[in-house]
């Protein structure tokens, strides 16, 4: 109990006992739910541009020689929070940039890497991974509370703060260059903060036009529409409906044109995500953005475009080729087809043939998260989809080498975010993971005319 209050009264001076960065806090009466870690002690209210940053004490700071930092140790500097999580290729991908800009701009910027996970995760990932292996910046992990103070739904995340402690702006990672560094502390830029939607997003309701007084499912037999980008749309998409049996919904939001073709020559059975397109074209900046550059916000507004498309029941399995002909008429500059090309691959293998996976029956189904992995009465190429989008550190395709075209029962315990934990639980099934080179279809872009 003793210790309890102690603790209480530590986190009230943090919270209320300096006035150099401002005190905004509001004190909740219990510590939120999932609460992980040190840095977390109350409640804290949602900052927004223009107001104060707390100066809070964060804990759990790793490569830092005190374990902690007073935010307003930060103060006469520029200050940005990154928030990241290990899971998050992109995040991982840019702390060799953070490191860099960090170095070249010291004195004047400091960048925070902040994460919700522990240090075994995080060393987990450092030590796995060469690219990292010389990035000794601070990072706060454990935490709760600095993402309480700035909540967000996509990583990375970045908060920029003043030398004066002033939230600046949020941003996402195309804004954290060189030049807007720099033409911020030399005070000649201001920052545009990422916006919400204009208009609340439905994800089942049409997205562009919405025929009022009438059923729209019951009228439309074939509907298209592309738009330019949305600002404070997702990036997206989604397909709904059953090709033979129902209205088929294909629509994408602020996405580039490699996605769009990957989604339809792909066709819904190949998933031609970024590591399974080819891009040979003279100019690859006008279809996929250069991190190099510093112009997102122009270029977004150019190569960014959303889509919807809806399809009768009468004309069945057609919705992809009106989806390619859609292409071919708005973006007559590009061909795509799909192609064979001997290709490193991450290949789901069988190690023991003798074990027989076939389903026992029942309600099919496959549900996966961190933690774990059950397969019900599926196919076992569904797995090398899910584990994409756990496996994101992976630079090279995953795909099923296993031949079994029966239906599986399968259920893994593990991190689904770790290949070598994937590895340990696959083995009772007698299969793998293992790194080979083999023919695969891959989506070619060329230059029309090529």
């Amino acid at each position: 109990m003793k210790a309890l209050t102690k603790n209480c009264f530590l986190a009230y001076l943090c919270l209320f006992g300096s006035n150099l960065y401002g005190n905004q806090l509001e004190v909740a009466g219990t510590p939120p739910a999932g609460a992980v870690g040190d840095t977390v002690s109350l409640q804290v209210k949602e900052l927004k541009v223009g107001e104060l940053m707390p100066d809070l004490l964060v804990k759990n700071v790793i490569n830092h020689p005190e374990g902690e930092i007073q935010l307003s140790d930060y103060q006469g500097k520029l200050l940005i929070l990154d928030f990241w999580a290990t899971w998050c290729a992109p995040c991982v991908k840019g702390f060799p940039k953070m490191d860099s800009l960090r170095r070249e701009f010291e004195g004047k910027l400091e960048i925070l890497p902040v994460t919700y996970q522990d240090q075994e995760e995080v060393d987990k990932l450092f030590s796995r991974l060469k690219v990292l292996k010389d990035i000794e910046m601070p990072m706060a992990i454990s935490d709760n509370t600095l993402r309480q103070l700035f909540p967000h739904r996509t990583l990375p995340h970045y908060v920029w703060i003043d030398p004066e402690g002033k939230v600046m702006a949020f941003t996402s990672k195309e804004s954290v260059v060189r030049d807007s560094i720099r033409q911020v502390l030399e005070g000649v830029k201001e920052l545009e903060s990422k916006s919400a939607p204009k208009a609340l997003f439905k994800r089942n309701e049409l997205l562009f036009f919405g025929n009022r007084g009438f059923d729209e499912d019951k009228r439309i037999l074939l509907q298209s529409v592309f738009m330019p980008y949305i600002e404070g749309m997702p990036a997206m998409y989604k397909v709904t409906g059953e090709s033979d049996k129902s209205w088929m919904r294909i629509f994408l939001t602020n996405s580039d044109l490699p996605t769009y073709f990957g989604l339809a020559y792909g066709a819904g059975k190949v998933d031609f995500n970024r590591n399974r397109r080819i891009l040979e074209v003279k100019e690859p900046d006008l279809l996929k953005y250069n991190a190099d550059l510093d112009n997102y916000d122009e270029w977004k507004l150019d190569h960014r475009f959303c889509y919807e498309l809806i399809v009768s029941p009468q004309y069945p399995g057609q919705e992809y080729d009106i989806m390619k002909a859609d292409l071919e008429r708005m973006f007559p500059e590009y061909w795509a087809a799909v192609e064979m090309r001997d290709t490193e691959v991450l290949a789901l293998v069988r190690t023991d043939t003798s074990i027989d996976l076939r389903t026992d029956g029942g309600e099919r189904k496959i549900e996966m998260d961190a933690f774990g992995l059950e397969l019900n009465n599926e196919r076992i190429g569904l797995l090398p989809y899910h584990w994409r989008f756990h496996l994101q550190l992976m630079r090279i395709p995953i795909v099923d080498d296993t031949g079994i075209e029966y239906r599986v029962d399968i259920q893994l315990e593990g991190k689904m975010n770790d290949l070598e934990s994937i590895r340990k639980t696959l083995a009772p099934y007698g299969l793998d993971l293992v790194k080979k080179v083999m023919p695969i279809k891959m989506l070619v872009i060329r230059d029309r005319g090529q």
